[in-house]
This record gives structure tokens, C-alpha cells and sequence, in this order.
């Protein structure tokens, strides 16, 4: 709702026309902030459906995703790339520490950071579903474009400590480290997610639920059959007698 304030004496149609206006770019400049603020999260760039989803998650019912998008790009805040795989938005990284002190300013990263791992969460489980599948090459190419972004929410669920959605992110990207060459990434980070977990196993939590085990005996899997592509055969087995 747009609201404007009226002194009692009238108002010459000039200076009238000039409130209106300046209401209305005020209003349409709080949503755009809060989507920039959010976006500035995906340190890789996202794409446009990505970005409207996150629009409308963060303010169901408000203002056009897509018009907010244009918006930001045509005051140059969001950039359009095209990439091999399409076109991405992505922002300087100047405007991006901008919008982060933004967004904690605001008092919103708790909630955005919890959309982004959401999303992180989400994107990875349906890429790896399709890494068996004849969709293999498109996953893996998706995968291979937002990974600035899940390791940037990887290091969130570890700053988060949550532990068991770390070690479940970890374990569906055991398999695109296999066919992508990158076993020595792979390795790295399912171990970093392996020793985040023991640290955490100890605290007193709730229950591990039957995802969470699945989890963790994957990454155990997935580190031994990585370790063994990269040649290191003494320490896969180490996690070999783990996985028994």
C-alpha cells in the first residue's frame, strides 16, 4: 500500500506528483533491496529461475520477481552473463560486500543463509538423482556451474554447525568428483564433512534419523573409492575397515 503524507494546505500538482513519486520508488527500492540482499549469497551467480524462486520464497506475495530482476539489472546492480549452459545473473563483487553488510544490517541473514542451504540442499539432491540416469552429462554440467555456490554453502552448514546436512550435501557429491576428474576435491571435502560430524557426535542431538545414517555411511563409501582412484590404497583402506 502506498502512503503519502499531506499537509493541511493544498498542495500545488507539481510538489503533489513529486510525493507520489518519490513513495513509490521508495516502496519498489525496499523490495529490490531485499532481493539483492539475498542474492548476494550465491557467490557463483544463479541463474534466473533460481533468483525468482528466491524472490518469491523471501517475500511470498509481493512484488514480481521477474520486474524486481530487471530492475536490478537496469541500474547495472545485477550483471546477465552468458554462459555455455545459458545465462546467469551475477553481481561485482563491490555491490555483492555491499549487500551482505545489507542483509546483517537488516537483521536477515539467520533467515536468507537458511534459504541458501535449503536451496544448496535441494539443487544437490536432485543433480545426483540424475548423475545415474541418461541425464548424466546436463547434471553434471549444472553441477560443475554452481559449485562457487555449494561450497560457499558448505562452509555456512559448518559455520551453522549442521553437521548432519553437511555430511549428507558431501555424500551426493561423491559420485560427480568421480566421473569430473577431481577426486582430490572430493577427498578434501568429504573428509572435512567426515570430521565435522565425529566432532559433533558427542554433542548431545537429537536421534541420527535413517537419511543421516545413510549419510554417513556413504561418505565412508565414497572417500574409500575416491582414495583408490588417486592411487592412496593404505588410507582407503583405513576408511575401508570404517565402512565395516
Amino acid at each position: 500500500m502506498l502512503v503519502v503524507d499531506l499537509p493541511d494546505e493544498r498542495l500545488d500538482g507539481l510538489e503533489l506528483c513529486r510525493r507520489i513519486q518519490a513513495s513509490y520508488q521508495a516502496v519498489w527500492w525496499a523490495a529490490e533491496h531485499r532481493m539483492l540482499t539475498e542474492l548476494a549469497l550465491y557467490v557463483g551467480g544463479c541463474t534466473v529461475e533460481v533468483a525468482e524462486a528466491l524472490g518469491a520464497d523471501a517475500e511470498p506475495g509481493g512484488r514480481e520477481p521477474l520486474t524486481l530482476l530487471t530492475r536490478l539489472v537496469d541500474k547495472s546492480l545485477l550483471v546477465p552473463v552468458t554462459t555455455p549452459r545459458g545465462s546467469r545473473l551475477r553481481m561485482l563483487e563491490m555491490v555483492r560486500e555491499y549487500a551482505l553488510v545489507r542483509l546483517r544490517e537488516r537483521g536477515a541473514e539467520a533467515e536468507a543463509e537458511q534459504r541458501f542451504m535449503s536451496w544448496a540442499d535441494g539443487f544437490v539432491r536432485e543433480c545426483s538423482e540424475g548423475l545415474a540416469s541418461g541425464e548424466q552429462r546436463k547434471r553434471a554440467r549444472q553441477l560443475a556451474e554452481e559449485l562457487p555456490n555449494l561450497r560457499a554453502a558448505s562452509d555456512l552448514m559448518t559455520a551453522h554447525a549442521g553437521t548432519a546436512q553437511l555430511l549428507r550435501l558431501e555424500a551426493r557429491l561423491g559420485y560427480h568428483w568421480l566421473i569430473s576428474g577431481r577426486e582430490e576435491e572430493g577427498i578434501d571435502r568429504l573428509r572435512r564433512a567426515l570430521k565435522a560430524y565425529d566432532a559433533a557426535a558427542g554433542v548431545p542431538a537429537l536421534e541420527p534419523t535413517e537419511e543421516d545414517e545413510w549419510a554417513l555411511f556413504t561418505t565412508v563409501a565414497w572417500l574409500t573409492r575416491l582414495l583408490r582412484a588417486a592411487g592412496r590404497h593404505a588410507e582407503a583402506a583405513s576408511y575401508r575397515e570404517r565402512q565395516k
